[in-house]
């Protein structure tokens, strides 16, 4: 099997582009293109850590999503960080579960991850509506 390293760079650069654009949606925060385009690309440098050693990857990889928040999501509170960091890892774990169970390979992987962004969004949109009813109940004399 061939894997065209530009091919791999694009992916991950778009992927967690789309992720943390995705996460300040979510969080109706006013987003700045600017960092998130540059956690996007400290993604890139991440997954180059690969080339170095898989141990130090491995870690990288597990704290990596740590850096990226940091870099990609402005916040005023440690609340808003912890829910941004528990987005972006539910987020990563969804993706990479879409693409384990049907089996996903070469370009559907932007297919999926469109999915799991357009479910996500619908579910995000949903959650806002609110309901009204009204109730009356009226008792006859006994």
């Amino acid at each position: 099997m061939i894997i065209y390293l530009d091919v791999v760079i694009t992916l991950n650069f778009i992927i967690n582009f789309v992720f943390l654009k995705l996460i300040n949606i979510i969080q109706n925060s006013k987003e700045n293109m600017f960092r998130i385009i540059l956690s996007s690309f400290c993604s890139i440098i991440l997954l180059s850590s690969f080339l170095l050693n898989y141990q130090i990857f491995n870690i990288i990889k597990i704290f990596g999503g740590i850096i990226l928040v940091l870099i990609g999501i402005k916040f005023n509170s440690k609340n808003k960080f912890f829910t941004s960091l528990c987005l972006y890892y539910l987020l990563q774990f969804a993706y990479i579960g879409v693409l384990k169970i049907f089996n996903v390979r070469g370009c559907l992987c932007l297919l999926a991850l469109l999915i799991v962004c357009f479910i996500l969004l619908l579910i995000m949109k949903n959650r806002n509506i609110k309901r009204n009813y009204n109730v009356q109940i009226k008792l006859n004399n006994i």
